[in-house]
């Protein structure tokens, strides 16, 4: 890529100059990683590619990550500024990610569920509220503040304000001033359970805001004896054990507990550290709470708010207006460098727009002993049969081996349905046992269960950590150029197949993604209901969304339409726009050649 470097750099400014600020797509890339000449000259080529294919306007932004100060709230700000005639956005490297959180009981007591979701994002003018409310019964927002000796403690279950403080789900910030002994190097180690953060003057020294337990992170940073430094360390406890330590060690010295005489705070300065507590695992200092009198709906086996990504509730307008998809390396992080392996990922991206005919072929893996006389299972052959036909579409149960030897042919389109996590699907393929680089032959994944899409600490950058679906798109060669699924738990009854129905109108995958979503929601927030999960808040997509069914496949695929009849009869609204009469249609799906 580097000869045509002089190339790439005019054909991007003449493509900037020809895009106006009422662009069709958004690409906006992580700032700092924005700097590297290589990853500009790829980013210019791939909005080259999408405006030359899809004949759409794009623009270019940077934004800062989350440790360099970006925020999801600045970010979506981004969005609403530039929202006219957008139709999505495309986030490239490590850009703020919002957290889905609520509050559920289960066998171990009170706890948090909370993951990633870019609903926040694509719904332009809702409201999300933030629910990170605390246990309840108790003050959810700022508590209390005291001083403290020290910022440590191990209190087992217990609260560490006991009558005050609940004992799980709260946060505390100490904050002050340390004052080294000694000049030089001091390094500082954190244990806790669970979250933390500590900054010294204006560096982030550690940084690991994690559900983890019991482990060690690192950082230093070079003080002057006898000097008075900013301090703040952060902590979060979600359920269970509660404890924190801090260690340093200089770089003459061994390891031991900062000592309680370097702590002050105030002015004048006193000695200890002022802590702040707070009955939610956020450090808000107020919490809002959305209408209802407990604040939630009954959801299957969960407890979900149907108005935390949107509040309009006058009408069964779609809720989602953009669609938004991630191209991070860094959910990739064993494979390779980052930067390397999203330029090799442009590479094949590029590659793709040159080609002239696709796979007329679409594969379905599945546990062995799956169902397909369940509407939940067969579903997804209806929907890849839209795209496809019937003939087209090999239905696979499949263990690891078999999966990995399949998955290497040449199909268009595949779809794992079953039981899984960020690391592992349920037939035994796991993403960190395989040999990279992984030969695929699909372009589009959907993965439809539970967090595939993403390892939970990728929510923070750590770039140790691999999921699923960021191996399929980065640690391979040949297809893996885009895929859907979801960041916590997808459940079942999704209509999954109304996005390859949509996808078959000749829509590029993102905006069938959109419409699936807006589907969805519109046929389980209006009485009467559809027997449909409220688990689907962490459905999302990465890679490439301008991939299109049958556009570049006119030579092996012919163009076929998706024809639906609606049931009108069984389709009536009141002036509210709620369904008043009977259930949402099924929908008739017809192919013509």
């Amino acid at each position: 890529m580097n000869g045509l470097r002089i190339r790439l750099i005019c054909l991007l400014v003449g493509f900037l100059l020809s895009v106006c600020c009422n662009a069709g797509v958004m690409i906006v890339v992580e700032e700092k990683l924005y700097e590297d000449s290589q990853v500009k000259d790829a980013v210019a080529l791939y909005a080259k590619d999408i405006g030359d294919a899809r004949g759409v306007k794009v623009a270019i932004k940077t934004f800062a990550s989350s440790k360099n100060g970006g925020t999801a709230e600045a970010l979506k700000e981004l969005l609403v500024k530039n929202r006219e005639g957008l139709q999505g956005a495309i986030f490239v490297g490590d850009l703020p990610r919002a957290l889905f959180e609520f509050p559920q009981w289960n066998n171990d007591g009170f706890r948090y569920q909370r993951w990633a979701s870019d609903f926040y994002f694509m719904d332009m003018d809702g409201v999300w509220l933030d629910t990170a409310s605390g246990w309840f019964g108790m003050t959810d927002g700022k508590i209390t503040e005291e001083v403290v000796l020290k910022p440590a403690f191990s209190i087992g279950s217990a609260s560490p304000l006991p009558g005050t403080v609940p004992v799980d789900s709260f946060s505390i910030r100490y904050e002050g001033f340390i004052k080294p002994p000694q000049t030089g190097l001091c390094s500082l180690e954190v244990i806790s359970d669970n979250g933390r953060r500590v900054f010294i003057g204006d560096t982030l020294v550690v940084d690991a805001w994690l559900p983890d337990w019991s482990r060690s992170y690192y950082g230093a940073v070079n003080l002057v004896k006898d000097s008075l430094y900013a301090f703040r360390l952060e902590y979060e406890e979600e359920y269970g054990s509660a404890n924190l330590s801090l260690y340093w060690k200089w770089e003459s010295g061994s390891w031991e507990e900062v000592p309680k005489d370097v702590w002050f705070h105030g002015n004048p300065v006193e000695s200890g550290l002022l802590a702040t507590f707070y009955g939610n695992i956020g450090l808000k200092d107020s919490v809002e709470h959305p209408g209802e009198p407990t604040g939630w709906k009954s959801g299957a086996g969960n407890g979900v708010y149907d108005a935390h990504y949107s509040t309009r509730r006058d009408s069964v307008s779609d809720s989602l207006e953009i669609w938004v998809s991630r191209i991070d390396p860094n959910t990739a992080g064993l494979l390779g460098s980052p930067k390397d392996l999203l330029l090799k990922w442009f590479d094949k991206v590029h590659a793709s727009y040159g080609k002239k005919t696709f796979s007329n072929k679409a594969a379905y893996f599945m546990v062995p002993g799956t169902d397909l006389t369940v509407e939940s299972n067969y579903k997804f052959v209806r929907g890849l049969s839209a795209l496809y036909g019937e003939s087209a579409v090999d239905i696979i149960e499949s263990d690891s081996l078999k999966y990995v030897q399949s998955i290497a042919k040449d199909y268009d389109w595949s779809i794992y349905v079953g039981h899984s996590n960020h690391l592992g699907l349920g037939l035994g393929f796991n993403a960190r046992d395989v040999r990279y680089p992984m030969e695929v032959g699909p372009r589009i994944f959907h993965f439809a269960s539970c967090g595939p899409l993403l390892a939970y600490d990728d929510v923070y950058g750590n770039t140790y950590s691999i999921s699923v679906a960021s191996a399929h798109l980065f640690g391979t060669s040949g297809g893996g150029l885009v895929s859907v699924g979801s960041t916590k738990t997808s459940g079942d009854n999704q209509l999954d197949d109304l996005m390859y129905e949509y996808a078959a109108e000749g829509v590029w995958i993102g905006e069938a993604f959109r419409r699936w979503l807006n589907e969805r929601i519109k046929r389980n927030r209006y009485w009467p209901r559809e027997n449909i999960y409220d688990w689907f808040y962490g459905e999302s997509m990465i890679g490439d969304p301008m991939q299109v069914f049958g556009t570049h496949a006119t030579d092996a695929l012919p163009r076929k339409k998706a024809w639906r009849a609606p049931l009108e009869k069984h389709r009536s609204y009141d002036a509210s726009g709620r369904l008043i009469q009977g259930r949402f249609p099924e929908y008739k799906v017809r192919f013509f050649r």
